[in-house]
């Protein structure tokens, strides 16, 4: 099957290692069970700092994963 659908899951601040971004998560699970084989799931860490550098930084890191997807 190709993959038709995808969800991007990125962390808040100071959260970096986020239950709910985890690959075995119930929300990865709960997608995965749903959508099946057609789902690509992306986690996206980024440094999660609360600076204006640590932020622009996380937008490139998602720009990019969104652009190669």
């Amino acid at each position: 099957m190709d993959i038709t659908h995808v969800v991007t899951l990125v962390h808040g601040t100071w959260a970096r290692n986020a239950p709910w971004t985890q690959p075995d998560s119930a929300l990865a699970r709960h997608l995965l069970d749903h959508f099946g084989k057609t789902l690509k799931i992306n986690r996206i860490d980024w440094p999660a700092h609360n600076t204006h550098s640590s932020r622009e930084q996380g937008a490139e890191i998602l720009r990019k994963k969104l652009w190669e997807t």
